[in-house]
C-alpha cells in the first residue's frame, strides 16, 4: 500500500504498526486476496472513505483492474443489497473517470 505518512497520533501509529505492518503483511494470504476482502467489509459497513481508499490503492497498486471491480460491485449489489452496491459503482465510476 502507499505510504500514509508518519503517525501523529496513538490510533494513526496502530493502523500503522499493526494494520499495515502485520495484518497486511501476514504471508497466508495474498495482498490481492486481503484487498478483496478488505473492500467487501468497507463497502457492507456503507463506508465510502475507505471504499474510496481502497478502490484507489487497488487500482495504483495494479493489483485489481477497473473491469474487474466493476464486476464485483455487480456480484456485490446482487447479495449485500442495490443501495450498497450503487455506493461501491459510483465509487469506482468515478476512479475509471479519474484514470
Amino acid at each position: 500500500m502507499a505510504p500514509v505518512g508518519e503517525p501523529n497520533t496513538p490510533y494513526h501509529e496502530a493502523v500503522l504498526d499493526f494494520v499495515a505492518a502485520e495484518v497486511w503483511a501476514r504471508p497466508v494470504l495474498s495482498r490481492r486476496e486481503r484487498r478483496w476482502i478488505t473492500l467487501t467489509c468497507a463497502a457492507m459497513a456503507g463506508q465510502i472513505t475507505a471504499v474510496q481508499a481502497h478502490v484507489r490503492s487497488a487500482v495504483d497498486t495494479g493489483d485489481i483492474s477497473l473491469e474487474e471491480l466493476a464486476e464485483f460491485a455487480l456480484h456485490f449489489a446482487v447479495y449485500a443489497g442495490w443501495p450498497l452496491g450503487s455506493l461501491v459503482q459510483n465509487v469506482i465510476s468515478e476512479m475509471a473517470d479519474r484514470v
